[in-house]
């Protein structure tokens, strides 16, 4: 059976009865992710088993799934699969589950990526009548938009006209955002007594600004990539400062530098941790080691030097902010993976 479009939201808002095999596809894998995960959370929330089964699981034995399956179906456990697969041939081994009458309890979700109209794993699930293929469309601003007031309304969130436009400008536009977004006013709002206002959503994204600093930081002084430009993003896209996150960075390096310092002298062991400000407690300084150990104090200061004369073109000429950080912090990045490799 063939769902697409808005048939395709309110499927997952309130599936019917008798869904048992839902395959999700799209090209917005992080809509397509959110989606399926809503299905999963909606499809265990009276304690109903979730198992998560990923592409390299079935390519390592498919067999041992489908088995798995036949069994919570066989003797009644209502387990929820939520299978992920790369593609058509990963996919394959599933399309059994499409040829013989499903019964049973448990219940399937897989989700892929964008599928042709020619996709074996596609055109098997919109010919089966028990099973389900709902593609995904990518969101536009008034699709996000109507998710977001939807979503505030199903959690019974108030707030103010203000505090709604505030919160439309501030929140990254995807739907994973949104319900992280949302997640945490649900919690702020608890016992609140009043509708949520502007100034508690501006806020909360101060403090998530913060916290996104503290990420984008320990990211880059550590040499980590995965997701450093994600994080740079959406630091900007919450409203987050250019000049207030160098203005950080410049206060890692200090903090940082302390320590070198003391290494260089001679020092060892957690005790540095202990008096630096801000303090590192004892159970954070193998980590915190682990990230200043590429860093001689020669780099931490050209480091200083790089932070103060970008703070100085931003201010006189402003180069676009994102490309400017972007940049910043993949040379910080690779100044550390540099380091790792002399030290190895």
């Amino acid at each position: 059976m063939k769902i697409s479009g808005r048939d395709a939201d309110r499927f997952i808002q309130s599936p019917p009865g008798n869904a048992r095999l839902v395959l999700l596809f799209g090209g917005d894998l992080e809509k397509t992710d959110a989606l399926s995960e809503h299905l999963a959370k909606s499809w265990t929330s009276a304690g109903e088993a979730l198992r998560r089964v990923t592409s390299e699981d079935l390519k390592s034995d498919a067999a041992h799934w489908l088995s798995a399956i036949a069994a919570e179906s066989l003797f009644g456990e209502k387990e929820v699969f939520l299978i992920t697969a790369d593609t058509d041939a990963v996919a394959k081994p599933l399309l059994q589950l499409l040829e013989t009458p499903f019964g049973g309890s448990a219940k399937i979700i897989l989700r892929m990526k964008a599928l042709t109209k020619r996709s074996k794993t596609r055109l098997a699930f919109e010919a089966d009548k028990h099973a389900h293929a709902v593609q995904v469309f990518d969101d536009d601003p008034a699709d996000l938009s109507r998710y977001l007031e939807d979503q505030l309304a199903a959690k019974g969130l108030a707030l103010t006209d203000e505090a709604l436009d505030t919160l439309h400008r501030l929140t990254p536009p995807s739907r994973q955002a949104i319900d992280q977004e949302l997640e945490r006013l649900a919690l702020f709002a608890l016992d609140l007594g009043r509708s949520i206002s502007k100034e508690d959503i501006a806020s909360l994204h101060a403090i998530e600004a913060d916290a996104s600093m503290d990420g984008i930081l320990n990211k880059a002084f550590s040499g980590q990539a995965t997701g450093i430009v994600q994080e740079l993003d959406r630091y900007l896209l919450q409203g987050g400062n250019a000049i207030s996150l160098l203005r950080a960075a410049q206060r890692h390096v200090d903090w940082m530098l302390s320590a070198r310092l003391a290494l260089d002298r001679g020092e060892q062991g957690p005790g540095i941790g202990e008096r630096l400000f801000p303090r590192v407690f004892r159970n954070e300084w193998p980590s915190f080691e682990r990230q200043l150990r590429p860093w001689s104090e020669r780099a931490l200061l050209a480091c200083l030097a790089d932070i103060y004369a970008l703070e100085a073109q931003i201010k006189s000429v402003p180069p676009p902010e994102g490309a400017a950080l972007t940049e910043f912090f993949l040379k910080i990045m690779r100044r550390s993976q540099i380091g790792q490799r002399q030290n190895a």
